[in-house]
């Protein structure tokens, strides 16, 4: 039996109760709209929870292109498709890197594609492809494949209150480290001793 949002038997602690008005400041709220509310109330977005908890997956914008979270058949990792593209491979977040704050790759704006890039011979800043960062799936989809409520579920939500729409972010090539792959890189090409043609052999 599915749980809806006012069921009694999911209960998450009121810590809204100790200090309303630092709530009130955090979520932009007046102070009457916290008083008597749990956490779960004032942070969560409960309407577009419960359409997630249907089935509702929200939207990746990257560089103006949106992106559809799909799923594939024995994998827990989705990926993401470019919006109404059903015949494009997409980007499989498990082929890319994953940071602390999501998921770090390589993206070329004109295939909409993850473009690998070998950190371990890379001498120069690709001109054609762009760095960008999107949230981890514990962000986009912070209830999992979850269909019903309950006090995991919302844990969860006040992690990572959902939303609809997620902006990737675009890093600078100067912050992803790749000035000293390349410094280094360069360094031992110059330092790696040249062939020596061998003598042909007369016949």
């Amino acid at each position: 039996m599915t749980r809806h949002l006012t069921d009694p038997h999911v209960n998450v602690r009121w810590l809204a109760h100790y200090d309303p008005e630092a709530m009130a400041a955090k979520y932009h709220k007046s102070l009457d709209k916290v008083l008597g509310k749990s956490d779960f109330d004032i942070i969560v977005n409960k309407r577009l929870l419960n359409r997630m908890l249907r089935g509702e997956r929200p939207w990746v914008k990257i560089l103006g292109e949106t992106f559809e979270i799909a799923e594939r058949l024995f994998s827990s990792i989705p990926y993401l498709r470019p919006r109404g593209s059903f015949d494009s491979t997409g980007i499989r977040l498990n082929d890319v890197d994953r940071w602390t704050t999501g998921y770090r790759l390589p993206y070329d704006p004109v295939l909409k594609q993850v473009q690998r890039l070998d950190m371990n011979s890379v001498t120069e800043i690709p001109e054609n492809l762009v760095l960008i960062e999107i949230p981890g799936i514990d962000v986009l989809i912070p209830m999992g494949y979850r269909r019903e409520l309950d006090d995991e579920v919302k844990m969860a939500a006040m992690r990572h209150p959902p939303k609809l729409i997620h902006e990737a972010k675009v890093i600078p090539w100067a912050e992803s480290g790749i000035l000293q792959r390349i410094e280094e890189n360069r360094k031992r090409m110059e330092q790696k001793p040249a062939k020596k043609k061998g003598r042909k052999l007369r016949r």
